[in-house]
Parts: structure tokens; sequence; C-alpha cells
């Protein structure tokens, strides 16, 4: 379940950084090629990554993954005089003429009516970015910058967090684009 929105004031709340490796993005990289391209093709391996979120405590918990508003200075487009852009997206694009606004959150329940039993995990396949449709505020989800990982040890808290959010709109996904996904490996309680 994929949810765009405002979300304030939740309770029990344990937030990380979501760190995934991969590559170091510099926005003054002006030679570089674009690494993820939006070409309807499938992403090449390198613009993925995987998350494995390990229960080891004694009851189930709840992950939503997050991906972050991005209104700061990229290139050509600083806040003060383009409202601002995401570096990210121009150095996977390879396209420093675009700003690629991002003004809202986004969030992606991982077994939100299951959670992750004691001593399971679940592993999510988490692409660079996902493509809206054309008609959407923001055409693209920039998953790996300023992401964060929100765990809940508590069904209702989980639930309270969603309707807050309930006022946002269901993310509707260009075809074929990359989507947040649970992995395909042994064992893996994502749903």
């Amino acid at each position: 379940m994929l949810t765009t929105g405002d979300c304030c004031g939740l309770r029990f709340v344990l937030v990380l950084l979501a760190i995934m490796g991969g590559y170091a993005i510099s926005a003054s990289d002006a030679n570089a090629q674009a690494q993820c391209p939006d070409n309807g093709g499938p992403l090449p391996k390198a613009c993925t990554k995987e998350i494995r979120i390990l229960n080891n405590t004694g009851g189930k918990i709840y992950a939503i993954l997050q991906a972050s508003i991005q209104a700061t200075d990229a290139r050509n487009c600083t806040v003060a005089d383009k409202g601002g852009g995401d570096s990210w997206l121009q150095a996977a694009f390879d396209d420093r003429s675009k700003c690629y606004s991002v003004t809202k959150d986004y969030y992606a329940y991982i077994n939100p009516t299951t959670g992750i039993p004691a001593g399971g995990f679940a592993s999510i396949s988490v692409p660079w970015w996902s493509k809206r449709t054309p008609d959407a505020p923001d055409l693209y989800i920039d998953w790996w910058r300023g992401a964060r990982v929100i765990f809940f040890d508590d069904q209702v808290a989980l639930n309270d967090s969603y309707a807050l959010l309930k006022g946002g709109k269901q993310v509707a996904f260009a075809n074929k684009s990359p989507q947040v996904s649970c992995t395909k490996i042994k064992n893996n309680a994502c749903s």
C-alpha cells in the first residue's frame, strides 16, 4: 500500500536512515551518464537496492518506507529561484536542465496487516526512483535520497499513522515504472 501526504503527531516511532550504499552522487559532475535512465526498460541492477528488516524482538513489528520531500537547491534549480529540486534525480537521469521537484512525502507500508513475525524478516527491493502518472504533482519519487524506515511494534499505532495519511491519494504509477516491492527469496515474510 503506497500513499502520499504529510504526517505529523506519530507516537512511539523509531526512525532510521535507510543507508543503502551504491553511488556517490556529485551534482557538479557534468560528464556523468544517465546512471538510472527513464527509458521504458528495467533499471540497471545497480539502481535497485535490497533492504532486509530482521525482527529480533519477541513480537510482531510493522515497517514503513518513507521517501521525503526534496526542497533543496539542485543544479540550475535553487530554492530561491525555482523552489528547489532533486540533485539525485538530476544525476540519475544525467539531466540538470530539469528540477525534478518532489513536493510530498511518500510512504510504502510493509506487511501492514500481518506485520513481520518475531524471528522473521522482510526483504524489499527499493528502486532509485518510481515514476508517477503525468498528471501527478511530482512526476518522480526519489526513494534513496533522505529515505527513512519507520518501525512500529503496535498495529494500532500503525493504523493510526495510516489514518493520518488517508486524506492523501493513493499513488498511481506510470506504466512499467519501477516500484518498491518484495524480493523473491526463501523465507521472506514480505507481503
